[in-house]
């Protein structure tokens, strides 16, 4: 059983405006039970290897998608291939897969994956979340959701109450399709 559920990978934006959307969403999931690793609290030491150490700690990965984000995946970034985001989406992907990858759009422009350019083109899933103009408890909830299904023992660990918010029974997996 993983350290924390999910791993918040994302890119900060201007004047940190994604940063704290993704904040709020991860301050949701947590009220819900989810273990989140989120770059805030959990960086120290070398950076990228706290990242990685951090996905490999995680169940899932939560990719929250902007322009920006899929510019600096494509290695476009100012970094270009030293991005910490293209590292942290190359890293997961390798480690993870692309079904233990959750893409959340955090900005209506990016809702049409033929704008996913680069890496984060072939990360082609049958759903995303769309998070840009809906509460950040809608969104935690789709994603804890999503948990669920997808992490060994996420259901175990967490109160009847919980179980009944996100409307899975404690026998069976919830039907809900994002």
């Amino acid at each position: 059983m993983s350290k924390y559920d999910t791993f918040a990978a994302h890119n900060w934006g201007k004047d940190k405006r994604n940063h704290e959307n993704v904040l709020a969403i991860v301050h949701q999931l947590q009220a819900l039970g989810a273990k989140v690793w989120i770059d805030e609290k959990e960086m120290e030491g070398r950076v990228i290897n706290t990242m990685f150490q951090g996905i490999d700690d995680s169940s899932t990965v939560t990719v929250f998608i902007t322009e920006e984000y899929i510019h600096k995946v494509a290695g476009k970034g100012r970094n270009g291939a030293d991005d910490n985001c293209l590292m942290e989406f190359d890293y997961s992907k390798a480690h993870k897969g692309i079904d233990m990858m959750i893409p959340v759009v955090m900005e209506a422009a990016m809702d049409d994956r033929a704008k996913w350019r680069g890496t984060a083109g072939v990360f082609i899933s049958r759903m995303r979340i769309r998070g840009w103009d809906r509460p950040a408890e809608d969104v935690a909830r789709d994603i804890a959701t999503i948990l669920a299904k997808r992490v060994s023992g996420f259901q175990a660990s967490h109160s009847k109450e919980y179980m009944k918010i996100l409307g899975v029974s404690q026998n069976k997996e919830s039907t809900t399709d994002m």
